[in-house]
């Protein structure tokens, strides 16, 4: 399963939705969706209106911390880190897989470039330096806190 291939599921979904809270959202009106960025555990779309903010339609298809709920632990992070102002802002969660097999988000678009790890590892580094910083002054979260992370990882 790819961008490409998926796209119209994409579409249909982003299609029949009326999210409150998008309230720019015009669903009457005609809009955009084109393939942003895929991992291996999302795909991602740039979800484009006239005159309407962009913002970014993701559908998760696995999940690298073995959880049913992939999309909602991230939705929810998505809303700590809010005051980060290094994430994206989460607009809508729905995992009820239901209409198109998969769980999905939407968020702000923030606009950037693709990734060039020779030139841009120092400011990714910094970026998740922030974000790490930020989530450890939040006293309760949902967030795991794994005491051995590169084991964990490695594992």
């Amino acid at each position: 399963m790819d961008l490409m291939s998926f796209s119209t599921k994409a579409e249909n979904y982003v299609n029949g939705i009326t999210p409150k809270q998008i309230p720019w959202w015009q669903p009457e009106k005609p809009f955009v969706i084109s393939p942003l960025a895929q991992g291996e555990y999302n795909m991602n779309y740039l979800i484009q209106q006239d005159n309407t903010p962009s913002w970014v339609f993701r559908v998760n298809v696995g999940s690298q911390i073995k959880r049913d709920d992939q999309i909602v632990y991230e939705f929810k992070a998505l809303q700590l880190l809010q005051g980060s102002g290094r994430t994206p802002i989460p607009l809508f969660v729905d995992d009820t897989k239901s209409k198109i097999g998969f769980g999905v988000l939407g968020m702000h678009y923030l606009p950037g470039t693709m990734m060039d790890y020779a030139s841009h590892a120092m400011y990714a580094a910094r970026l998740f330096a922030d974000i790490h910083s930020y989530s450890h002054k939040l006293i309760e979260t949902h967030l795991i806190n794994e005491q051995r992370p590169l084991s964990m990882t490695y594992d």
